[in-house]
């Protein structure tokens, strides 16, 4: 099945890519997400991207993604109020083709019944500048948990009119899936330990 994915992966890069742009009712959108206060935003399901890279077969880059990011923050300058709460469904891993999700939520790797969300949730965040923050906190995948430090890059707040008022920031982070015991085609060098991962994050207030 992965024999297949390195034809694919330009092209499924360039669908990523625009799959963040296509139509959408902004006001479902904004409807979608979840707000617990007037002050934190809620991740847009819909405008939220999670990416992954991996490498394939020793000579080149496979990139999937996670549909529908759910979650809650807000980053201000008092970290006592400050929090980022993202978390994904892992049944929604997506691969490219119907066959290879079902492979890659299943016991080799996301196990999806047994391990269906993959949350990082933070204890601490400080200011680096006008347009980032450093996170700590905890990442957990298949009911395992590691401490995780991220920058949360290129924050931006924006009045967006009939969108609402909405908040922005993208974070990159490398993890090993051995950790999390997803050991599939480590032997025989078809797929790399180490993952790369883009947390790309849109959210609103729902006033």
């Amino acid at each position: 099945m992965f024999k297949k994915m390195a034809s694919i992966a330009a092209l499924l890069s360039g669908i990523m890519v625009l799959g963040a742009f296509a139509p959408s009712t902004a006001h479902e959108s904004v409807l979608q997400a979840p707000v617990a206060s007037a002050e934190q935003f809620g991740v847009d399901p819909g405008h939220s991207t999670v990416i992954f890279k991996v490498r394939l077969h020793s000579v080149a880059n496979f990139y999937g993604r996670v549909n529908a990011p759910q979650g809650s923050f807000l980053l201000t300058d008092n970290p006592d109020e400050s929090h980022v709460d993202i978390k994904i469904q892992t049944k929604n891993i997506d691969g490219g083709l119907k066959a290879r999700n079902q492979y890659l939520a299943g016991v080799d790797f996301f196990n999806a019944r047994e391990h269906p969300e993959a949350t990082f949730i933070s204890d601490s965040i400080t200011r680096i500048d006008d347009t980032s923050f450093e996170a700590k906190g905890n990442f957990t995948m298949r009911g395992k948990t590691i401490p995780l430090t991220v920058t949360l890059a290129e924050y931006a707040e924006a009045d967006m009119g009939r969108l609402g008022y909405r908040a922005g920031f993208e974070a990159r982070f490398t993890v090993k899936r051995s950790e999390f015991g997803m050991t599939a085609h480590l032997d025989d060098g078809q797929l790399g330990d180490e993952v790369e991962i883009i947390v790309a994050i849109d959210g609103g207030r729902a006033n």
